[in-house]
């Protein structure tokens, strides 16, 4: 099997489930695409969204939590 993500919702806040859900109505509308996301599935009990698993880590890890070598991201366009 694949490796995956589960996105896991830990509050109760309406809110915040809403968004999950919103996110996951977003995801399913999208097209595959190497530079996005593959969208497994939802499970609504507990709520979680299922994604692939990425070894470079998201978007946000690459841009805020590591150094980005900007030439070698310009390199790779």
């Amino acid at each position: 099997g694949a490796k995956c993500v589960v996105k896991q919702m830990v509050t109760q806040d309406a809110v915040a489930h809403a968004n999950l859900r919103r996110e996951f109505r977003t995801m399913k509308t999208l097209r595959p695409h190497p530079n996005v996301v593959q969208l497994i599935g939802l499970c609504n009990e507990p709520l979680c969204i299922v994604t692939e698993y990425l070894p470079e880590g998201s978007l946000y890890d690459l841009l805020f939590r590591r150094q980005l070598d900007v030439t070698v991201a310009l390199a790779v366009n």
